[in-house]
């Protein structure tokens, strides 16, 4: 014997469906609900904060591509070097920390975009390599 109560099986068959409900509903006195406006940011500096950062975030999502000269130099700028993923063809910039990552030559960096074409993409200085489109 269980001692989990019997489930109720209602009497009408048609009793708690989607078309019975929406009888129930119509039925229901119409509620007004008043729109609460109220600004998110009070104070004035949160809200020029919010909106620079809002405004550079959708900056910052536009990828252009640039020439593999300008990235290269940009790259040398920030004192990244080009790496391959070891075990794989995939490339990317690196600092030469990840053990994973392998230093390879410029060169053979040159030659990787262009056999497998692919192309670095800036935005806002954040680069990236993606198949050429």
């Amino acid at each position: 014997m269980s001692t989990l109560p019997m489930p109720r099986i209602p009497d009408e068959p048609n009793r708690g469906t989607d078309h019975e409900m929406s009888r129930v509903v119509e039925r229901l006195p119409k509620l007004q609900i008043e729109a609460v406006e109220q600004e998110l940011y009070s104070d004035a500096r949160m809200r020029t904060r919010a909106a620079g950062r809002t405004a550079s975030r959708r900056d910052r999502m536009v990828m252009e591509p640039v020439g593999v000269e300008d990235a290269i130099e940009k790259a040398k700028k920030k004192g990244l070097r080009p790496g391959r993923v070891k075990g794989t063809d995939g490339i990317q910039f690196t600092k030469g920390r990840n053990n994973r990552i392998e230093v390879i030559t410029w060169e053979e960096f040159r030659s990787t975009l262009a056999e497998r074409e692919l192309e670095v993409f800036d935005s806002n200085g954040f680069m990236k390599i993606m198949k050429r489109r």
